[in-house]
C-alpha cells in the first residue's frame, strides 16, 4: 500500500480534525511576547506523555506533544515528533498540518527555505488548494523577490479562511508584507494551541 492510499475515503479539508478558533478570545500579541494560552505547558507534557504510554502513537497526542515541545523552544524534538505524525495517522488533515508546521519551522527557526517549500508542497499533495499552505509558499515568495509568483498563488487561495488567515492574505496582497507575515504567526500559533487542545 502506498503512503497515500492510507488516506482513501477520508473526511476530506485537514480542518476536520481542527476545529475553528475565536480569535477574540486569544489575547493574542506577536513575536517573543506571544502568550501561551495553554495555561501549564508542563502539566500538558505530563498528560500527553501518560496519554501516549496508554495508546502509543496516538495521533493527536502526538500532535499535542510536537506542538508543546514548539512552544517550549524544543525544535529538533518537536521536528521529530512531527515526523511521528506523519507516519501514524490515518486522517489527511492531521498529516497535512504536520507537513505545513514542520515547513514553517524548517524555514523559520533553521532558516531552511528549500526544505520548508518542499514541505509546503507536500501539504499541497492532499489538498491543492489549502490556504495556509498556499499563504506561506505566498510569503516566501514574496521574501525571495518573486512578486509574481507570490501575486499568483494568492489568487489560489480561495478555501475557507480563518478571521487571522484572511487578514494575512489581504495584507500580502496589498504589499504589507511584515503585517501579513505577522498575521501568519499568529494563525500558525493558534494552530499549536488548537492541536494542543484537540488532543485533550
Amino acid at each position: 500500500m502506498g503512503f497515500f492510499d492510507r488516506f482513501k475515503g477520508t473526511t476530506p479539508g485537514p480542518k476536520s480534525r481542527w476545529p475553528p478558533i475565536d480569535v477574540a478570545t486569544l489575547r493574542l500579541r506577536l513575536g517573543d511576547r506571544l502568550p501561551i494560552e495553554v495555561a501549564d505547558l508542563e502539566a500538558e507534557y505530563r498528560r500527553l506523555t501518560h496519554a501516549l504510554e496508554v495508546v502509543p502513537n496516538q495521533p493527536e497526542a502526538l500532535a499535542g506533544m510536537a506542538a508543546v515541545l514548539l512552544l517550549q523552544g524544543e525544535v529538533a524534538n518537536s521536528l521529530n515528533i512531527w515526523n511521528n505524525v506523519i507516519y501514524h495517522a490515518k486522517d489527511a488533515g492531521v498529516v497535512s498540518r504536520a507537513y505545513l508546521t514542520k515547513g514553517i519551522v524548517l524555514d523559520l527557526r533553521m532558516h531552511r527555505l528549500d526544505k520548508a517549500l518542499q514541505h509546503y508542497q507536500r501539504c499541497r499533495q492532499f489538498y491543492p488548494s489549502w490556504a495556509p499552505a498556499i499563504l506561506w509558499q505566498a510569503e516566501a515568495a514574496l521574501r525571495a523577490d518573486r512578486a509574481g509568483e507570490a501575486r499568483q498563488l494568492l489568487a489560489e487561495a480561495d478555501a475557507p479562511l480563518s478571521e487571522v488567515e484572511a487578514l494575512a492574505k489581504a495584507f500580502l496582497m496589498s504589499g504589507n508584507h511584515a503585517a501579513g507575515f505577522e498575521a501568519l504567526q499568529m494563525a500558525h500559533h493558534l494552530d499549536l494551541v488548537t492541536a494542543i487542545a484537540v488532543s485533550r
